[in-house]
């Protein structure tokens, strides 16, 4: 069964990226093109509709530059 907290992670670190390209002035196809994945994923991953796997998350935590799900405990 998938855990809620989980799901909400992922929310966090998709509002940062979110955050970051609009602040940026960046498109969906701009930031795509840096991470290797096409627009519409990234859309989907805004939107809720969808969520990143494992390597794309990957990926947008390399180009945050940090994880916003780190525990800093």
């Amino acid at each position: 069964m998938p855990s809620i907290h989980s799901k909400s992670k992922e929310l966090t670190l998709i509002k940062a990226v979110r955050a970051r390209r609009i602040a940026m002035k960046m498109s969906l196809r701009e930031l795509g093109k840096i991470i290797g994945r096409n627009m519409w994923a990234i859309s989907e991953w805004e939107s809720g509709k969808n969520r990143p796997n494992a390597e794309s998350r990957k990926r947008l935590v390399a180009w945050l530059g940090f994880d916003p799900e780190a525990s800093t405990k």
